[in-house]
């Protein structure tokens, strides 16, 4: 744990700082990954309430203020473990934002594997399988570089031709920060069909890129 680091605002760190046990809960609920490189997985979402980013394309701003209902990362691990999937996917808003490590190791001791999607703004604390760093370059805050070293996968979100030239250059200037197998991958925002067509025509160019889909919201599923 690193209690008593400072928010890249500025501000008091972790957001469970106070009891590191204890987590603000938007949702928790079974469904499939739809998204990433771990898309079509059964996952359980373990969607933590809170998120400072402000992220311009985000879909789930009902998240964003801090609250939600207050769990022990014991209830959470148990509400999880209760559930078919045998993967929990930790989400916000920003589920940095709080210290992760007793929820990821009451999951562990429940034998259920833990992946995380974060934008990457404050320091990535707690036991992951998988690693997933999405940044938000639009957002308020900016990019912890350290976590692109603990990284299985950097996600960018696309929407407009000039995002495409900035994953080229955030990867130009962040690369040495990643290990080599880590999977970087290009999202169309919504699964717009431009954005899509602009994925696809980027992948081309950059065949070491990966496609990510939305596929829950092609699926109609949550």
């Amino acid at each position: 744990a690193q209690y008593g680091a400072q928010a890249p605002d500025g501000g008091a760190w972790p957001l469970n700082r106070e009891d590191v046990t204890r987590y603000g809960v938007n949702r928790i609920y079974p469904t499939i990954q739809g998204e990433g490189a771990q898309a079509g997985w059964a996952m359980t979402i373990v969607r933590l309430q809170g998120c400072p980013v402000g992220c311009v394309w985000c879909d789930t701003p009902e998240s964003w203020a801090p609250g939600g209902e207050t769990c022990t990362a014991r209830e959470i691990a148990a509400r999880v473990a209760a559930l078919p999937p045998r993967w929990a996917l930790v989400t916000g808003g920003e589920p940095t934002w709080y210290d992760l490590g007793a929820l990821t190791v009451e999951l562990r001791e429940c034998g259920v594997e833990r992946a995380l999607e974060t934008s990457g703004v404050y320091p990535i604390t707690g036991l992951w399988t998988w690693v997933c760093v999405s940044p938000k370059p639009a957002g308020r805050l900016p990019l912890n570089d350290f976590n692109l070293r603990v990284a299985d996968e950097v996600k960018w979100v696309v929407g407009r031709e000039r995002d495409v030239e900035a994953f080229g250059a955030f990867l130009a200037d962040h690369g040495r920060h990643l290990r080599k197998e880590v999977v970087r991958s290009v999202q169309p925002v919504s699964v717009s069909p431009r954005a899509t067509r602009l994925c696809l025509e980027a992948l081309m160019r950059h065949p070491t890129w990966r496609l990510s889909l939305q596929t829950h919201k092609l699926l109609g599923i949550a």
